[in-house]
């Protein structure tokens, strides 16, 4: 297998992940759409998300390329000297930065982070980060594949406020008393098992204790209820997403 070749599996799992772009004055949350190697140069193809954006504004989908020669990489950070841009995709650090740039800080301050290779997070709560990322990552990849039973009816999780059931008639009748948060899917023992792999990881993390539970999960059945009330074809890998990314807001 050719160098180039073996440079493309290494990053090509971050395809399809968020990362941060700048360029000059504009600092951009990217999701990269594309990687493509070719025989001296490495492209990107990154789609601007919505909110994202510190700098002269321009949503459109652009791709961003450099020689070999001029490329450098260094712990998730992708930059070329002769064109001057840059790619942070490392999770924590996207994470971090994209909150910057959501709070409309100013170009500098987001700058100076970029510049930055320290940590940004705690220990512990860069551990639960990666936690949460790797988890997301693995279900995308579908390396790892949630428990699975179209015949399903019933409970899949119930605890801190929070209710999963199955959208039978029997068992949405069946539980018609329940007055806190529930979410009602198809995907019901998908998601069930999706919130005790993430209680597995948050549990460890210093902002989730037995009163901040409560607000946490919480969010994430409105998170997940958000994705069914805006589509009825909604997939389980944009529910799984939503619920993840919501998780990792409550820990940063």
């Amino acid at each position: 297998m050719s160098v180039h070749l073996k440079f493309l599996e290494k990053i090509s799992s971050i395809t399809g992940e968020l990362a941060v772009f700048k360029e000059s004055a504009i600092a951009a949350v990217v999701r990269i759409e594309k990687i493509t190697i070719e025989p001296d140069m490495l492209s990107f193809t990154l789609k601007p998300q919505s909110g994202g954006y510190v700098g002269p504004r321009n949503l459109e989908t652009f791709t961003v390329s450099s020689c070999f020669e001029y490329l450098n990489h260094s712990d998730g950070l992708y930059t070329s000297s002769i064109v001057n841009w840059a790619l942070e995709t490392d999770p924590v650090k996207v994470i971090y930065l994209s909150n910057l740039i959501k709070g409309n800080t100013g170009i500098d301050v987001v700058l100076s982070a970029m510049r930055e290779r320290h940590a940004f997070c705690d220990d512990d709560t860069t551990k639960v980060l990666k936690g949460l990322v790797r988890l997301k990552h693995q279900i995308n990849n579908r390396k790892l594949f949630l428990s699975s039973d179209s015949e399903f009816k019933g409970q899949s999780w119930g605890g801190a406020g929070v209710m999963i059931i199955s959208n039978d008639e029997a068992t949405q009748r069946e539980y018609l008393h329940f007055d806190g948060f529930k979410v009602i899917s198809e995907h019901a023992l998908e998601i069930g098992e999706l919130f005790r792999r993430v209680r597995r990881i948050v549990a460890t993390s210093t902002k989730y204790n037995h009163l901040s539970k409560y607000e946490f999960w919480s969010e994430l059945a409105k998170a997940a209820n958000s994705l069914h009330r805006a589509s009825d074809g909604v997939t389980l890998q944009a529910v799984c997403d939503k619920i993840i990314m919501q998780a990792i807001n409550f820990v940063r």
